[in-house]
């Protein structure tokens, strides 16, 4: 479900739920596949803060949100009471806060990397259901798929000013990329089974 690269170490982290949950990483070239934590009960979205060595990620059976040093070692819960069952992830790292979406009311969450000061940015106040986040730092925007609405919706860092964008292929849009240099958005789409 989840999927985080470190390119400076060469690395790529994914989420497994199932049968047997755990989070694991490889090389980017898929060789060295290794578990990283195993003692999870339903991870989904990961997001990774290289510079402070470590892993971030939403487990939506136990409703945390928890992270650990990018080896496994030193699990932390930083949410262990979280509203609404946490599905993915999004760190801006330099202003020491954590966005991530949550299963119901359509909702968006702010927190502080430690877990501290966690709001509800948007909660209720549109159709559909919210899946992956990115964050535009450089034009101070949140941005999020919704499924249920065929859209991305954006908004300020803060909740506010939120508006929709359709795309006419988009149908089950899950996992959310940005790459702001080239002005691109990336999208998983479930139902066409296709990355837009």
């Amino acid at each position: 479900d989840g999927l985080a690269l470190d390119l400076d170490q060469g690395k790529l982290y994914w989420s497994e739920r199932g049968t047997t949950p755990r989070i694991l990483r490889a090389n980017l070239d898929g060789t060295g596949t290794e578990t990283v934590i195993d003692k999870v009960f339903g991870p989904f979205g990961l997001a990774l803060d290289p510079a402070a060595g470590k892993l971030y990620w939403a487990d939506w059976v136990a409703q945390k949100i928890q992270r650990a040093n990018l080896d496994g070692s030193e699990l932390e819960d930083l949410l262990s009471t979280v509203p609404a069952r946490p599905r993915y992830l999004a760190l801006d790292s330099t202003a020491d806060k954590m966005f991530w979406t949550g299963d119901r009311g359509a909702s968006v969450w702010q927190a502080t990397l430690d877990g501290g000061d966690n709001v509800a940015l948007v909660s209720g106040g549109f159709d559909g259901s919210t899946g992956g986040i990115g964050l535009h730092k450089g034009n101070g925007q949140l941005f999020w798929t919704d499924a249920m609405s065929q859209a991305v919706t954006k908004a300020n860092m803060d909740g506010t000013g939120a508006e929709k964008i359709i795309f006419r292929r988009m149908e089950d849009p899950q996992g959310l990329a940005l790459d702001e240099a080239r002005g691109k958005m990336y999208w998983a789409d479930r139902e066409r089974e296709q990355i837009l």
